[in-house]
């Protein structure tokens, strides 16, 4: 499994991966979250993000959260990101 790269835009969240079912089901345990089929991505609201990261906690998944945020970038943000 590639990380997971998760891109603040407004006042929700992208969550960009390779589809992984198993990560489905855990980011469908967060409140509000919305699959996008025109960009192929899901999205989460912006105050739901720690759903997210709790969710992935002690799994697979955990530390393999990429966070992007438009207002303070904890880094570059991702050529493929757009």
């Amino acid at each position: 499994m590639e990380s997971i790269t998760v891109i603040q835009r407004g006042n929700i969240y992208e969550v960009v991966f390779s589809y992984d079912p198993v990560f489905i089901d855990k980011l469908k345990t967060v409140p509000g979250r919305r699959w996008v089929p025109e960009k192929k991505r899901w999205t989460i609201p912006a105050d739901k993000l720690g759903f997210l990261i709790t969710a992935t906690r002690d799994t697979k998944y955990d530390g393999k959260l990429s966070i992007y945020s438009e207002e303070a970038p904890f880094g570059r943000m991702p050529k493929d990101a757009g």
